[in-house]
């Protein structure tokens, strides 16, 4: 039952992220993009890293049911919110649903999912996790090529052939599994490996919150001022430093330097993911804003959700190899590999920003008087 709600709630959130962003950017001229994308990932980087205290708060003094039923109440002001402020109707002329595409599509990515599922399980079922990885790769090999092929494709993957959003979408899927995994890793490092108490934990993961929002202001100048190459190469270094970093952490740390290197990891995330998703859109003609802006929406979603069996499987990693490494075996050993190697998945996105041409984004740019 949990799963088939979940499910459920993913189906609503999925139709939901897309169309918002489309209803801010459908009309927005492109030296506005920047600015507006820089509010619009706030709820994608704000949710993860608020959801650890305000988790332990709800857990420790109501109870863990009202996990959910706070939904309830939010959802209320959602839709009071969007049937007074959303107008407009159907977009004229539809194309028909591309059915074997969404067969093919869903099917890929739910057992890609459930694999990841399975590997990142505590003891895995090593033959069913095979065989339902094979049978993702499989169902979303056939999905590429029936894409490729169709005249009105359910993901219109031809919008990658677009040198900019083809490189934001491969540098911004690893960031985002990077993203993904950090909130979840860090409340299992102070709760599991320290000791502390989910509310501590919490307020220590709320800096990652702290960082996004104090860089935010300065997000679109800095791109303006430097370029996104260069923007994109701080961001993606800098994660991968603060990873390594928080996987050095010790019991014996003191607060007031975990805060810090929390709060500039949370400033790399925040960097990083507006200037990607800026970045995408930045050459795409307007006939074709609707389907890469789908695309992307996917990309994000999918790899923000496999980074928490990313960060699992990383976990289970750690444990195994914990005994081979330096120093006292235990559960900090354990995160300690597991944050190295989600460091290489930031490492990957550094090279691969390396890869952009000086000149990617300016038209988002409003260049500055010399």
């Amino acid at each position: 039952m949990l799963v088939a709600l979940r499910v459920l709630q993913g189906a609503g959130g999925a139709m939901m992220v897309p169309v918002g962003r489309m209803a801010v950017l459908n009309e927005a001229p492109k030296a506005q993009i920047m600015r507006l994308i820089a509010y619009i990932v706030w709820p994608g980087l704000i949710a993860p890293v608020v959801a650890p205290l305000l988790g332990g708060v709800i857990t420790t003094y109501v109870g863990w049911r009202f996990l959910f039923l706070i939904n309830i109440p939010l959802g209320v002001i959602a839709l009071v919110a969007t049937h007074r402020l959303v107008r407009g109707g159907p977009a004229g002329h539809v194309p028909p649903l591309d059915r074997l595409g969404v067969v093919l599509t869903c099917s890929g990515l739910g057992a890609l999912t459930y694999a990841a599922h399975l590997v990142s399980d505590h003891t895995p079922n090593w033959p069913a996790a095979i065989a339902v990885g094979v049978t993702a790769v499989v169902l979303l090999g056939l999905s590429v090529w029936h894409l490729l092929r169709g005249p009105h494709p359910l993901l219109n993957l031809r919008t990658l052939r677009i040198h900019t959003f083809g490189a934001a979408i491969s540098g911004s899927s690893m960031f985002w599994l990077v993203v993904g995994a950090i909130p979840f890793l860090l409340p299992l490092l102070f709760q599991t490996a320290f000791g502390w108490s989910p509310i501590k934990s919490g307020s220590i993961v709320l800096f990652l919150f702290a960082g996004n929002i104090a860089i935010k202001p300065a997000t679109t100048w800095m791109y303006n001022r430097f370029g996104f190459r260069t923007m994109l190469l701080a961001a993606t270094a800098c994660l991968t430093a603060t990873t390594i970093a928080l996987g050095l952490l010790t019991h014996a740390t003191p607060v007031v330097l975990m805060a810090p290197l929390v709060l500039l990891s949370g400033v790399a995330r925040s960097v990083g993911l507006t200037g990607y998703t800026t970045l995408g859109l930045s050459d795409i003609p307007p006939e074709q804003m609707r389907d890469a802006n789908v695309l992307q929406s996917m990309v994000q979603q999918l790899f923000s959700g496999l980074g928490v069996a990313a960060a699992t499987l990383a976990l289970r990693a750690g444990g195994a190899l914990d005994g081979l490494l330096p120093g006292s075996p235990g559960p900090a050993a354990a995160f300690r590999v597991a944050f190295v190697l989600l460091a290489l998945v930031a490492l990957a996105a550094t090279a691969d920003a390396l890869r952009l041409e000086h000149t990617a984004g300016h038209a988002l740019m409003r260049r500055r008087i010399a």
